[in-house]
């Protein structure tokens, strides 16, 4: 019976960590589809250089704010431009944002400088 139940509160433990990856991709999937909304919006607009992200994407309290992000980003060999990204520390274990590029990619870009194309299609976790 003692093995059983060290069995049970094994997998529940695997359960749990394999849900927390789950729920990042699926933020990342979430969020993503909002940055892809809001490069749709701001090239409607006709790419304006004074862009007010929440006249078209809602903020849900404070911790995720959608905001320009400029840089370039080298992933898998590829130079990426970014356009907006979002940070929301509520939704992901490692600080990095999320971001949209003017390619048309939604990538991961940790604090550490590493980056993660498509987190939102690929199993991913930001650990």
């Amino acid at each position: 019976m003692k093995r059983f139940g060290a069995l049970g509160i094994a997998v529940l433990l695997l359960a749990t960590v394999i849900g927390c990856e789950q729920e990042e991709q699926y933020h990342a999937r979430i969020l993503g589809g909002r940055l892809r909304d809001l490069y749709r919006y701001w090239s409607e607009q006709g790419r304006p250089t004074v862009f007010v992200a929440t006249n078209f994407i809602y903020n849900v309290g404070t911790t995720n704010q959608y905001f320009f992000f400029t840089n370039q980003v080298d992933a898998e060999g590829v130079l990426y431009h970014c356009r907006f990204a979002i940070r929301d520390p509520n939704r992901f274990q490692k600080p990095g944002v999320l971001t949209i590029t003017d390619e048309g990619v939604v990538l991961w870009v940790g604090d550490n400088k590493k980056a993660v194309v498509a987190p939102d299609t690929k199993h991913w976790s930001s650990k």
